[in-house]
């Protein structure tokens, strides 16, 4: 194959790969993390959910729903669970490369969006710098988002547990 020939075939693919790594790209992805970029945090959902540790008799341990009334009786303990519904689909640039996309709810079950449940999250920025005593060791100090570049902070999306 001439090489000529081999540039136009290829031509396609890297303005594909070029536009995933595109910062303007609603698919940009959070610096260092490899994540796909959060849009807007959909809202929490709040739950009770009471569980206990029951053993099996052979060595295994295993969580089961109890009652809230049965909270504090044969190990049962309740706690408030926040959690958040979100849709996803994953993107193939044909390259063997491939990356998350959200979705919203009303697109599941489209072009691959799925939804589900999970741990409630909001994205956050944390600054950070690495402190060296001058015997070999190290430690991590927070620092303040306008001190960024300043003796070594720098800072970077991360995300919390809400």
């Amino acid at each position: 194959m001439k090489p000529s020939t081999l540039i136009t075939a290829l031509f396609p693919l890297a303005i594909v790969a070029l536009a995933l790594r595109s910062d303007s790209h609603p698919l940009a992805h959070v610096r260092g993390l490899g994540l796909a970029q959060r849009q807007a945090d959909p809202p929490v959902i709040q739950r009770e959910e009471c569980r206990k540790l029951v053993s099996d008799g052979t060595g295994n341990n295993n969580f089961v729903a109890c009652d809230k009334g049965e909270e504090g009786v044969d190990g049962c303990a309740c706690r408030i669970r926040n959690t958040q519904v979100r849709c996803t689909r994953v993107l193939d640039d044909g390259t063997g490369n491939s990356s998350l996309e959200s979705c919203q709810q009303n697109e599941e079950g489209i072009d691959g969006c799925k939804c589900g449940e999970t741990v409630a999250t909001k994205e956050v920025i944390r600054c950070t710098r690495v402190l060296q005593d001058g015997t070999g060791n190290t430690s991590i100090e927070q620092c303040g988002q306008n001190e960024e570049g300043v003796d070594g902070c720098k800072c970077g999306k991360t995300v919390d547990i809400v």
